[in-house]
């Protein structure tokens, strides 16, 4: 059980020293280090961590002059927005979330234990606390406020007074136990829930995460259709129970991999904070729809869920908490079955997904990975991406994107096929060749400009203006071009790529990238190739007759740089 252990080091919490004994009167309030489902930040990005101030003194009291910091050799760290007033018996929130404006500080809290103090300009402590590892969504604060009394939120009082439903015990309850796994079967079921005697238990049916507000569990529940069964124990005085959780597939046979996905529906379909909505829509022919900015999927939105990948046996390949985004471009985001990212990370308690996606690839663990509906493709084959990548996969040296079809719920509602992908960012070489994510330099070209998306790109631009000002059919000059770049792969790549004539490139939807450190040499991407083999419904179904030398020779800098290797 991890610990929640805090040491309320200057005021407050010690009887030695009450909360507002200083003159200033300000004190840390509240905090909270593992925000997964809690409090969004103002602007519906993403759920950082938090600390409350509260000014127990009877004036108002601006802010200029203070200091708050992760690091008490550092003190002075971060300053406070100078002209920030915090009113008498009013709270002040500072998102920790690195990104240094407004009320947002440029350190993140650690969830494995730290300290956080606020301080004067001369170095004066106003207040300091050191506290061990946090357990998620449970805030620690003074009640009331200002006092010195602590205690752990269950219910965290956000921007708010800290009223009696807090705890002084650091145990957290046991999580129940379910009668039946998740997975599939052919007939319904009755399912037990059990917990500790003295806990009672809570659950949902919909996704969301079980509250004392949530039906309580009496008797056995009867499943008929497919469902996810989330649950908690609470016990009085005690921290609430993890959530487990269980999707139960009823009737729906399937020879493909299963994806169950349990979030509270708010998360993906509210108007203001769902990271699916949008009014404009593709039609059922493809059409592009008008674009709206404004519209939620465009926004870089990341929302906490669980996620269970079942194999078509019903074997539980992984199940853990994860985090999601909308994935894709103009056309993917507008369609009605959107595209998704799922993520990995620290924060939820799991680093990367330990599962082999992929059977074509020997890679056991992922850090992220696409569940993708094929964008202009949506409506037609569905495949085009997939089989084009997987086509040259293990029969020529190229970069390309591994595929496994599989059948997705959320919150158990059949949401349709998708295709696995792998996500070609950083974390492709990593995956693939065993690089450091941080040690790639990675380049990708939209409407014509190359753009570094993770490292440097002088590099890049340097090989790209070399090549433009050198005659290549010198030996000198082109194997200078070999040590910079993979040309063998960049044939590959072009080759596939002249072949299936793919339409949307030549001027974006490039990707290539070098490992940093070694100096290593550029190598292409594959992806997006939606356009292929005539699979752009817009530009008509004679395609086919285009000459696609003469077309890949026309325009864009991967195109020089193809016309220039041909010179030696």
């Amino acid at each position: 059980m991890k610990r929640l252990v805090v040491l309320w080091l200057v005021s407050g919490f010690s009887t030695a020293l009450q909360a507002g004994s200083s003159t200033v009167n300000i004190c840390i309030n509240e905090f909270m280090a593992s925000n997964l489902y809690t409090q969004l930040d103002p602007e519906y990005t993403d759920f950082p961590d938090w600390i409350e101030l509260y000014n127990a003194g009877e004036e108002p009291r601006h802010l200029g002059g203070i200091f708050i910091t992760d690091d008490f050799d550092n003190p002075l760290k971060w300053p406070l927005p100078a002209d920030a007033v915090l009113q008498s018996k009013s709270f002040f929130i500072i998102w920790a979330d690195g990104s240094g404006h407004d009320n947002h500080a440029d350190f993140k809290l650690a969830e494995s234990g730290g300290e956080i103090g606020l301080f004067m300009q001369d170095g004066t402590a106003l207040d300091a606390v050191t506290y061990d590892e946090q357990l998620d969504d449970i805030s620690y604060g003074r009640c009331p406020d200002g006092g010195a009394n602590g205690y752990f939120f269950p219910q965290p009082t956000f921007n708010g007074a800290n009223a009696s439903i807090g705890t002084k015990s650091p145990h957290r309850t046991t999580t129940p136990s379910f009668s039946s796994t998740g997975g599939f079967y052919t007939q319904g079921l009755d399912l037990t829930i059990t917990a500790d005697p003295d806990a009672s238990i809570h659950y949902t049916l919909d996704g969301s995460i079980p509250s004392l507000l949530s039906p309580q569990y009496s008797q056995l529940l009867r499943i008929d259709a497919t469902t996810v069964v989330r649950a908690r124990a609470f016990v009085q005085n005690f921290i609430p129970s993890k959530t487990e959780t269980q999707t139960f597939i009823i009737h729906e046979p399937t020879t493909l991999p299963v994806i169950c996905i349990a979030t509270p529906s708010e998360f993906l379909f509210d108007q203001k904070i769902g990271i699916t909505v949008g009014t404009p829509v593709a039609d059922d022919l493809g059409a592009p729809p008008p674009f709206d900015p404004n519209a939620n999927f465009w926004k870089d939105w990341e929302r906490p869920v669980y996620i269970e990948y079942y194999e078509n046996d019903g074997d539980c390949g992984f199940a853990q908490q994860a985090g999601i985004k909308i994935f894709g471009g103009y056309f993917g985001r507008q369609i009605r079955q959107k595209a998704f990212t799922l993520f990995a990370r620290d924060k939820y308690n799991n680093p990367d997904f330990d599962y082999p996606l992929f059977p074509a690839k020997n890679i056991e663990s992922f850090s992220r990975f696409l569940l993708r509906c094929s964008s202009n493709d949506f409506n037609r084959t569905f495949i085009r991406d997939a089989m084009m990548n997987t086509l040259v996969m293990g029969q020529m040296d190229v970069d390309a994107q591994a595929y496994q079809p599989a059948v997705v719920y959320i919150n158990g509602a059949y949401w349709g096929l998708y295709n696995i992908r792998e996500k070609t960012n950083q974390f492709y070489p990593e995956s693939n060749y065993g690089i450091d994510a941080d040690d790639i330099d990675l380049i990708q070209a939209i409407d014509g400009v190359n753009t570094a998306v993770h490292g440097d790109g002088a590099h890049y631009m340097n090989l790209v203006d070399y090549v433009k000002s050198h005659d290549l059919a010198v030996p000198s000059h082109y194997e200078y071009v070999q040590s910079q770049m993979d040309v063998d792969e960049f044939m590959n790549y072009f080759m596939t790529q002249l072949y299936i004539r793919n339409h949307d490139w030549l001027h974006q939807n490039i990707k290539c990238w070098r490992q940093h450190s070694t100096n290593g040499r550029w190598r292409w991407l594959l992806y997006d190739l939606d356009w292929g083999f005539s699979g752009e419904i817009m530009q008509g179904d004679e395609q086919y007759k285009t000459n696609s030398l003469q077309w890949a020779l026309s325009q864009g800098e991967v195109s020089i740089l193809f016309q220039r290797l041909l010179e030696n």
